[in-house]
């Protein structure tokens, strides 16, 4: 198993439908305007399985976005893979930083 270390998120785009093939250290952010419904990564622990996180308000389990003014993004709360890899990892300001319990 690769050992896992904090990695940065280079980017992410807003766009209006998650493309085929996504790009590491990438988050894509679906929706229109202000209105986004879901994110989508690549697990950053190196198992390339796709992560998508629900962002629409009255749907659970759902996670908050936080744009930077910077060009940084948070989510919150933690992203935790119950599958495969197992990875849990929280990003904020475009930092992932590993929860170890």
């Amino acid at each position: 198993m690769k050992k896992k270390r904090k990695r940065k998120i280079r980017e992410y785009q807003i766009i209006t439908e998650i493309p085929e093939t996504l790009i590491p250290e990438t988050i894509y952010i679906e929706g229109e305007k202000r209105n986004h419904w879901i994110a989508s990564l690549l697990c950053p622990c190196g198992c390339n399985e796709v992560i998508r996180l629900n962002l629409l308000k009255n749907v659970y389990p759902r996670w908050n976005i936080k744009f930077h003014w910077y060009g940084k993004i948070s989510l919150s709360p933690s992203i935790k893979r119950t599958v495969g890899c197992n990875s849990h990892f929280v990003i904020n300001k475009n930092k992932i930083y590993w929860c170890n319990f």
